[in-house]
């Protein structure tokens, strides 16, 4: 007898009766607890830049981190209250640490990490798409190529503006019927 929790109170007395017998005990009742913004945290963000890259502020995910140790992901936030520091992408580095700051009622601050790559640089050509058939008497069709440089990182980049005046070719006949022929491709570079 005697348990209401319906208001905060101090030493409320709680009587027990069992076969006769009574005893007392006294508990509190506290107001319940709101959890409250304690701080933020990055709970997902770009890992990988290339040397000369900006910061890329729109891929973060940042997450309040609540008193009662509950997280709450921050959606709409005002990307201009975000500021980033430590972030230089002028040499490459394997575990840049950068801190983000968001700007609500205060300030709030995450530390995280980011890899600077060196540039890939071009190591070849790949034909990516090409013209498979020909008739007979048929020349060598260069406007049908789609290339992209292979690149060191192991990624291709297509190439859409090149000039087909430097697109060399060897191996292919017009005479040659039925048979699959192996074409090399040379594209010369100024």
């Amino acid at each position: 007898k005697g348990f209401n929790s319906v208001k905060a109170e101090a030493n409320q007395v709680i009587t027990v009766d069992l076969d006769g017998k009574q005893t007392t005990f006294v508990i509190t009742i506290k107001e319940k607890e709101v959890a409250k913004v304690i701080g933020i945290k990055v709970k997902d963000y770009k890992k990988e830049y290339i040397k000369g890259d900006e910061f890329d502020k729109a891929s973060l995910e940042l997450v309040w981190e609540m008193s009662d140790g509950s997280e709450e992901v921050i959606t709409d936030y005002d990307a201009s209250k975000v500021t980033v520091t430590g972030f230089k992408s002028d040499v490459a580095e394997a575990a840049l640490k950068v801190t983000i700051t968001y700007a609500a009622d205060q300030n709030y601050d995450a530390i995280i990490t980011v890899t600077i790559n060196e540039k890939p640089t071009i190591t070849g050509i790949v034909v990516t798409e090409y013209k498979e058939e020909y008739t007979v008497g048929e020349t060598f069709d260069k406007t049908s190529l789609k290339l992209a440089w292979e690149m060191s990182d192991g990624s291709e980049e297509e190439i859409t503006d090149y000039d087909e005046n430097k697109v060399a070719q060897t191996g292919f006949t017009r005479v040659t019927t039925g048979a699959a022929l192996a074409v090399k491709i040379d594209y010369t570079t100024d």
